[in-house]
């Protein structure tokens, strides 16, 4: 409140204005675009340099190289699933997991579209 009052207050009282002699005008303007060139230039500046020859593709742009989990940590040393959701949140939390993979497999809603049933309202907590 006393902040919105005083910004009020400044917008209601009168600016005076400073009358400025010709010379300090563009002695102001010129410090201002020299600052502005220097901020364009740094910014102008690349930061990492690649030649052609050299240049590889990132990983997140070549889908081979891309990180992924190993499909064998989801499963036990028999070979059955250990990620098998018990309780609602379980289920949540795996779904969480396998969304990563959403962008890598064809209709993947529909695959886990059991899932998102498990999660409804009327179904009980623990999951058979």
């Amino acid at each position: 409140m006393k902040v919105r009052q005083s910004l009020r207050e400044t917008e209601n009282q009168k600016t005076t204005k400073v009358k400025l002699k010709k010379g300090v005008i563009r002695k102001l303007r010129k410090n201002k675009i020299e600052f502005q060139k220097r901020g364009f230039k740094r910014r102008a500046k690349p930061k990492v340099t690649i030649r052609g020859d050299k240049a590889e593709p990132r990983a997140f742009w070549d889908r081979e190289k891309m990180s992924s989990r190993d499909p064998s940590s989801f499963l036990d040393s028999d070979g059955k699933v250990l990620l098998r959701p018990t309780t609602k949140k379980t289920a949540t939390g795996l779904m969480g997991l396998e969304s990563y993979y959403r962008d890598y497999i064809k209709n993947f809603s529909l695959i886990v579209l059991p899932l998102t049933n498990l999660t409804k309202k009327n179904i009980p907590n623990k999951i058979p």
